[in-house]
């Protein structure tokens, strides 16, 4: 992953915070758990569906929990750059 990459959904529960990120060089779409800020796991799944898919069989997070990320909204493992 890197800066070029681009948000697409964010999801949140409690200490966890989801996101799926749109890998820049097309290689498909990174699924990352943070818990209390610090990444826990993440996981490259070949498009959005396996992304959501992913997420509910890992961790439990339903395709309805997720929202798209906004304008202001940032990956959070770049917030510390």
């Amino acid at each position: 992953m890197d800066e070029s990459d681009v948000l697409r959904y964010v999801a949140d529960r409690e200490t966890e915070h989801f996101e799926i990120i749109e890998g820049s060089c097309g290689e498909g779409c990174y699924v990352v758990r943070y818990v209390d800020g610090r990444s826990t796991h993440d996981y490259l799944a070949p498009n959005l569906a396996g992304a959501f898919g992913c997420a509910e069989r890992h961790w439990g997070v339903p395709t309805a929990m997720w929202r798209q990320a906004r304008d202001g909204d940032k990956v959070m493992y770049l917030l510390d750059k």
